[in-house]
């Protein structure tokens, strides 16, 4: 799927958007410990206590690149989503081998999370 900003991405740009979203899944080998972690951020959530959600999605984040032996990301939680006028809602900074990758706070003061 192509989005409004897909036409400001230069010819390099596009064609990693092209490849990745040739991508359909991708498996996890272990999901148990992600489970339990998804199951502690529904807990934290409510709570709103960013330096606890923060740290339980780094957690989930880390868990998930050593499956793939992806390199590092560092997760910044924000109190609101980011925005920007050519259409991406979300904020990434490249630095050599570490990236920041910030992404808004799920429901924290803002949404209720219901339970199953």
């Amino acid at each position: 799927m192509v989005f409004g900003f897909y036409d400001n991405l230069t010819s390099r740009q596009q064609s990693i958007y092209r490849q990745s979203d040739e991508i359909k899944y991708l498996r996890l080998a272990e999901t148990s410990q992600l489970t339990a972690l998804a199951n502690e951020l529904v807990e934290t959530l409510p709570t709103e206590n960013k330096k606890a959600v923060e740290k339980i999605c780094q957690t989930i984040v880390d868990t998930i690149n050593n499956q793939f032996n992806a390199p590092p990301l560092k997760l910044q939680v924000l109190a609101v989503r980011p925005s920007a006028d050519w259409g991406n809602s979300t904020a990434y900074t490249s630095q050599k081998t570490m990236v920041n990758l910030q992404k808004f706070r799920f429901g924290c003061g803002q949404q209720k999370i219901k339970k199953s």
